[in-house]
């Protein structure tokens, strides 16, 4: 094997790449891995230890599916405009720039794609959004309708909002609100020409307003559910900085529902998988406040969950919320 690669050196390169190339082939030694499970998991997938355990007590012998999955590159999921274009025709303008794509398994306003879409044509035309199959499901979840007044927190870059937009047929206003840079929000909406949603650029803990119908409320989050686009952020993450997370998760779901009129929607979404951060925050929420409950969603169940490696790449997590009185 070695000799192979030496002779692939000295044909693609010279005398000295082939040196170099054998030198360094000779001195590898095989990897011993330990057997403690989570040792052995944090060195081969390369994830902090402390964050395998976490994964491991919560799904199992399905962590190291989410440990593989993100570690694979992921494919680009764009929503379509339907406001603009149908799924088959921006399918057929996509293929014409260069770009295969295919139509998603579990969302029909997703198509997936491993081409860089956002130098198309298609896309200075706002005839699609970049958003994953999961952010789009939860989306759909608000179950907006035409004429609604809808708050969308922590909104930044706008693929909430623009999605909420579409689904209402562009005929309502969505206050669309983050303590961010709003330009990626406005941007967005111009170039997919959505003129309902009203960036404001705000601390979504103290933004009320009179009663409005529905809620997106998609919280900062340790991102545990997208490590596959974000490469750096297993290492960035501590238990501390999770801490630090949650408590102003349980702060921005508490600010919220303030804004919410009776027998309105509020869904809680983020982008993680660590129960802590999704189904636990919930239900603290409606104990703390008897006048809210679990809506439950068409499939009887009353979160969506997913998790990469177990039936889609990108993991994410919603849970709708409705006010009783």
């Amino acid at each position: 094997m070695v000799d192979s690669y030496v002779t692939l050196a000295r044909k693609y390169g010279h005398n000295g790449t082939a040196s170099l190339v054998n030198g360094l082939l000779r001195n590898l030694h095989p990897v011993e891995y330990p057997k403690d499970r989570i040792k052995y998991l944090s060195i081969f997938y390369s994830y902090p230890e402390w964050l395998v355990k976490k994964l491991l007590d919560a799904y199992g012998e399905g962590c190291e599916k989410i440990l593989k999955v993100s570690n694979e590159p992921p494919r680009i999921s764009i929503r379509v405009n339907r406001l603009k274009i149908s799924i088959s025709e921006l399918q057929e303008l996509l293929k014409k720039e260069g770009i295969e794509t295919k139509k998603s398994e579990i969302s029909d306003s997703n198509i997936l794609t491993g081409g860089n879409v956002i130098y198309t044509n298609a896309f200075e035309d706002g005839l699609f959004q970049v958003q994953s199959v999961t952010q789009t499901l939860i989306t759909k979840m608000l179950s907006p309708e035409r004429g609604e007044v809808i708050l969308d927190l922590c909104s930044s870059p706008g693929g909430k909002s623009t999605g909420i937009a579409e689904i209402m047929d562009d005929e309502g206003m969505i206050l669309s609100v983050d303590i961010k840079n709003l330009n990626k929000v406005i941007s967005n909406c111009r170039r997919l020409g959505l003129g309902s949603v009203h960036p404001i650029k705000a601390d979504a803990r103290e933004f009320y307003v009179s009663m409005v119908d529905r809620i997106m409320l998609d919280v900062p989050c340790s991102g545990t559910g997208v490590m596959g686009q974000r490469g750096d952020l297993r290492w960035n993450i501590t238990h501390k900085s999770i801490e630090s997370l949650k408590r102003l998760q349980q702060e921005l779901l508490n600010s919220a529902s303030k804004n919410l009129n009776p027998g309105g929607i509020l869904v809680y979404a983020t982008c993680s998988i660590l129960p802590e951060e999704n189904e636990e925050q919930v239900y603290r929420f409606l104990k703390e406040n008897p006048n809210f409950e679990l809506e439950p969603l068409d499939s009887d169940e009353f979160f969506i969950s997913k998790v990469p490696g177990l039936g889609t790449q990108n993991g994410g997590f919603g849970a709708k919320i409705r006010r009783k009185n």
